[in-house]
């Protein structure tokens, strides 16, 4: 019987990363002669500040960050899952998002654009090297169900993400068609985990 002992601090990590790096929180503009020099800036206004202004290479960057999270969660669920159903789903993780971390790669290199490190990105790393660890040492028995809704709550995550800043922020062509086949990638794998997950 599964528990939601593990799955509550992943859904919890992840769900920060991205929630912090999807803060669109509206940022009044400075008033009419306000000081706009080089004073510090609240951690809440620099997250919606990244999120409003991705560069074409900051979005590589995360699309990036999120294929290798991907691909590196569900080699733990091969590894560990008693399911052949999150074992399917799994490898199915490794297999696409790992063609999309190859398109990304070949993007970057065809468009001249380098990947670069955001709020968005820097945000998610190490939340997702936390989701990680949880689940190398979550128990066997509670395993599929941590792994499931994990998946479930980092897929709705990215797919808003990309829906409401990466999307609307893509400049370069092909940068956006990366995105875009990425927001269908990450909407069939979410209704997939949905329906492996009740």
């Amino acid at each position: 019987m599964f528990t939601r002992k593990i799955a509550a601090p992943i859904i919890a990590t992840f769900s920060l990363a991205i929630m912090m790096a999807c803060s669109s929180a509206q940022v009044p503009e400075p008033a009419p002669g306000a000081s706009q020099g080089n004073e510090a800036v609240p951690a809440e206004h620099q997250e919606a500040k990244w999120g409003a202004t991705l560069s074409d290479g900051q979005i590589l960057e995360v699309l990036s960050a999120v294929d290798r999270a991907e691909i590196e969660q569900a080699q733990v669920a091969l590894t560990k899952s008693q399911s052949p159903r999150v074992r399917e789903f799994a490898q199915h993780m490794v297999d696409q998002h790992g063609a999309s971390l190859r398109e990304g790669e070949q993007v970057a290199t065809s468009s001249s654009l380098t990947p670069s490190d955001s709020a968005a990105s820097l945000d998610l790393k190490p939340k997702a090297a936390e989701v990680l660890q949880t689940l190398n040492s979550s128990d066997p028995a509670s395993f599929d169900h941590a792994y499931m809704m994990s998946q479930i709550q980092q897929h709705e995550e990215v797919l808003k993400l990309l829906s409401d800043q990466m999307l609307p922020a893509a400049s370069a062509p092909a940068v956006r068609q990366l995105a875009t086949k990425a927001h269908a990638m990450v909407q069939h794998h979410l209704e997939q985990a949905r329906t492996i997950q009740p």
